[in-house]
């Protein structure tokens, strides 16, 4: 090795211990073609050294199996600095670390097919290797995590599985902070794995959700698009009350009952729903035809000015 001088020891065809008398991960570093291009080498995947790493040494960006398992070492951060080489692999696992954030210059893999980053300490989706969407990335488990949130994101990827079992999310939160945008002809095709107590139904679907998560403008097709998707993934269910009226409203401006859409959260709220008014939900949010709301004490107001101007005329 240059500088310094490193031991390998190959405890079985996949496991390598590496030593070194001046370890580095200096971009100068090299493991010679010699060693590189013998059987020994092959079928590396397995590194370990005589203390925990926190960045990959670049010399082990040339490992010939394409695969590196670097589980249980001492990562906290995934960044250019300490993995110089993410798309150098095919197959990176850095479960059971202590990742609590990821940072990379890019998502746009070319050879990166599979990353493991399972049992780790990740509040956020790891945007940096998402976006753009990934054109080889196929395989991302996030499982044992603390992601709490159903991030709108995720449905706007494709040609990608991701799992996000036991991680503490939150069924009724469902964020948008990449101001994501759905595909209204239902082009996305990740498949996502939810813990059981989200898939179990928990999700439930109301009026704030459409404030949240979609602009001022966004069509119907959209909404509706979107809501779909959410209902078919995560068995969400509508909340039949006043909370959802703006709702009901516009997909009965639509031609459309959501009802028959969505199952009410609590079935015996079903026909009451079915027959609430502007009068009975006067501080309910009305969408007309999109997500743009007023209240309905708005359109009161804006319906006794017309009337006042037509009696005055």
């Amino acid at each position: 090795m240059n500088p310094g001088a490193c031991f390998f020891t190959f405890i079985n065809i996949t496991t390598m211990t590496i030593h070194c008398t001046n370890e580095t991960s200096n971009s100068l570093s090299t493991i010679p073609e010699t060693i590189l291009n013998s059987s020994y080498m092959a079928n590396i995947e397995y590194v370990t050294y005589p203390t925990l790493i926190s960045s990959l040494p670049s010399y082990l960006c040339s490992l010939p199996s394409k695969i590196i398992n670097l589980s249980y070492e001492a990562f906290t951060t995934l960044s250019d600095a300490t993995f110089p080489c993410l798309d150098s692999f095919s197959t990176v696992i850095l479960s059971h670390n202590q990742l609590t954030s990821v940072n990379m210059s890019s998502g746009n893999f070319q050879n990166l097919t599979s990353l493991d980053l399972s049992s780790n300490m990740l509040t956020t989706l790891p945007y940096s290797i998402l976006r753009p969407t990934p054109s080889s990335l196929r395989y991302l488990d996030l499982r044992n995590n603390s992601l709490t949130s159903i991030d709108l994101f995720l449905y706007t990827l494709k040609n990608i599985t991701i799992y996000l079992d036991n991680n503490p999310i939150n069924s009724s939160s469902i964020i948008n902070p990449q101001n994501a945008t759905l595909q209204g002809n239902g082009t996305s095709s990740v498949n996502i794995t939810f813990p059981s107590s989200v898939t179990n139904g928990n999700t439930v679907i109301q009026d704030s959700i459409i404030e949240s998560l979609f602009p001022c403008g966004a069509t119907f097709s959209l909404i509706q698009s979107t809501l779909n998707t959410i209902r078919l993934t995560t068995g969400a269910t509508l909340q039949c009350t006043c909370a959802s009226f703006g709702l009901r409203q516009l997909y009965q401006a639509n031609g459309f009952s959501i009802t028959k859409i969505f199952t009410c959260s609590n079935a015996a709220d079903g026909q009451t729903f079915l027959s609430l008014t502007n009068v009975t939900c006067p501080n309910a949010t009305l969408f007309q035809t999109g997500p743009c709301p007023v209240t309905t004490q708005v359109c009161y107001l804006i319906f006794d000015l017309l009337i006042e101007s037509i009696n005055k005329g």
